[in-house]
């Protein structure tokens, strides 16, 4: 038997919030996953409607949704990477 679609429940003010932080934010990145969000909770779109419109994969929804109802407008900032630093020098 299927999950039933996780919808977020934001008050007026967090979707106010969540606008405002789009209008500013200049990182696409940050940018996708708040769209996401506001997706999910203003059209009430579930994850997999919402990977199919943003070109991703359903994982990558979740993981965006989990964040925000984590750490708030925080949860949508990139966070430190990992892996090997770039061998490329700015000349």
């Amino acid at each position: 038997m299927a999950r039933p679609p996780r919808i977020l429940e934001l008050s007026d003010s967090q979707i106010a919030e969540i606008r405002q932080f789009l209008k500013k934010t200049k990182d696409v990145r940050e940018y996708r996953r708040a769209l996401a969000v506001l997706y999910n909770v203003r059209d009430r779109k579930p994850s997999s409607e919402i990977a199919s419109i943003m070109g991703t994969i359903i994982r990558s929804i979740s993981r965006w949704l989990t964040r925000y109802m984590k750490k708030g407008i925080e949860g949508f900032k990139e966070g430190k990477r990992t892996g090997r630093k770039s061998k490329v020098t700015k000349k």
